[in-house]
């Protein structure tokens, strides 16, 4: 019976698996177990990369080394390492993500059904090139340690001013390189220079909605809410709303649910009524290196808010006031420049408005007054020492902050809305109205 079990290689596999079932049935009868009562067909398990008989009955006491790698024929044994390394070398190298392909409001490939399905851990990424996204509700993500990356997507988001997209209580969240667009359209015909118009916006009343402004039914663009935690918003854009460019608050609903450790950085915020509110928050909420410019109102609001720090920051062009501090709030005005007003009848102080808090302010640039002089920032504070060793640590000079950021803030490219709103700032905050 002369076979070659080189030619055949099913023969050959059945060879190797009889000399394997041998080797085990001869190891569990040395072991003093019957061996049709101890050894059952051999079991692989990749996890541990083992192999060994499936049950053992009665007093058996089998030896790692009969049992294990070393019992195997050798290519098997290389096979058995070969996946379990391969297994947990692909593991650890790739990066689970859903991929948006679509503007689609709804439907596979959308946002809104990334959102959906997204698991701790992941990250939602954009096709290039994707466009505008038009909402016609709102997004909520529910979803600890995701990622929305949008960063060289060219991503907008219309929300339409009514349909914002919500972090409820999430912790470990990054939201990078979108577009928010709310549904307020600008006077000026066109964002094509500077100058946006004498008001912020007005309106889209098509889209107006009875329940918008409701608590069930939040408006605006971009809302962080409750219980929230380790939340960084960076390189994003926020314009259109009347209210609610974005908030990060407490839940109305539940006000012991508060949102903590939330950095906002290197973001364009503008063209709104009221752009951004912060309420009930902390500790540890931070504006850094953040243009705010052509905004009615709130850029920031801050109220009621424990251990904020607002570092390195430009506000220009706002109207009734432009950042302002109050109910109770703590934390640091750091090396910000504030520019003047859009109105010429509008006291500059109103640059920076303090009630009732505790603030540490230094290095702050003001803007300049009708007599020449300049808004003192640094004399509103309250406090000689820092209240929070907050980020960044190494600030830039205000009179520099427009040099600096004017390459880096915002989702890139520039939209032609963001570019007027960074137009805005040079023009307002640049010599010989704001010579430092």
């Amino acid at each position: 019976r002369s076979l070659n079990l080189y030619d055949d290689p099913r023969a050959r596999r059945r060879a190797a698996g009889r000399r394997l079932r041998a080797q085990v049935m001869s190891a569990c009868g040395r072991a003093g177990g019957a061996a049709d009562r101890c050894c059952q067909p051999v079991m692989i398990t990749a996890s541990t990369a083992m192999v060994g008989a499936s049950c053992y009955a009665g007093p058996v006491h089998h030896s790692p080394r009969r049992f294990g790698l070393h019992g195997m024929p050798r290519l098997l044994r290389f096979w058995v390492l070969a996946v379990v390394v391969g297994v947990a070398a692909s593991s650890r190298s790739r990066a689970p993500q859903l991929h948006v392909r679509t503007n689609d409001d709804a439907g596979s490939g959308s946002l809104r059904d990334a959102l959906l399905h997204v698991r701790a851990g992941e990250r939602v990424t954009f096709a290039p090139q994707i466009g505008t996204i038009h909402l016609r509700s709102g997004l909520e993500l529910k979803t600890p340690g995701v990622t929305l990356d949008a960063v060289g997507s060219n991503v907008t988001v219309d929300t339409r001013g009514y349909y914002p997209l919500t972090l409820l209580g999430v912790a470990n969240v990054t939201i990078r390189g979108l577009r928010f667009r709310g549904g307020c359209i600008p006077n000026s015909s066109a964002p094509s220079t500077s100058r946006l118009g004498s008001r912020p916006c007005t309106p889209h009343v098509a889209d107006a909605e009875p329940l918008a402004r409701s608590p069930k039914h939040p408006n605006g663009n971009l809302r962080v809410s409750g219980a929230c935690s380790n939340v960084t918003i960076e390189y994003c854009s926020s314009t259109g709303t009347d209210d609610v460019g974005l908030d990060i608050t407490h839940d109305y609903t539940q006000p012991e649910k508060t949102p903590k450790d939330i950095t906002v950085r290197y973001c364009i915020l503008g063209q709104n009524v009221k752009t951004s509110l912060t309420e009930g928050a902390g500790p540890h909420i931070s504006f850094h290196h953040n243009v705010w410019s052509s905004a009615d109102m709130r850029s920031p609001q801050l109220d009621n808010v424990t251990l904020f720090d607002m570092s390195n920051n430009i506000v220009v062009g706002w109207w009734e006031y432009g950042s302002r501090i109050r109910a109770g709030s703590s934390g640091n005005l750091r090396s910000n420049m504030f520019c003047r007003s859009r109105s010429a009848t509008k006291d500059p102080s109103l640059a920076v408005v303090l009630e009732a808090s505790q603030v540490f302010a230094t290095g702050n640039l003001g803007p300049l007054k009708a007599d020449g002089s300049r808004v003192v920032i640094d004399k509103l504070g309250t406090s000689s020492v820092p209240l929070w060793d907050s980020p960044p640590k190494q600030l830039d000079n205000a009179a520099i902050l427009l040099e600096k950021l004017h390459g880096v803030v915002g989702p890139r490219p520039l939209d032609a809305l963001d570019a007027a709103l960074l137009g805005v700032a040079s023009d307002d905050c640049s010599a010989p109205a704001f010579d430092a």
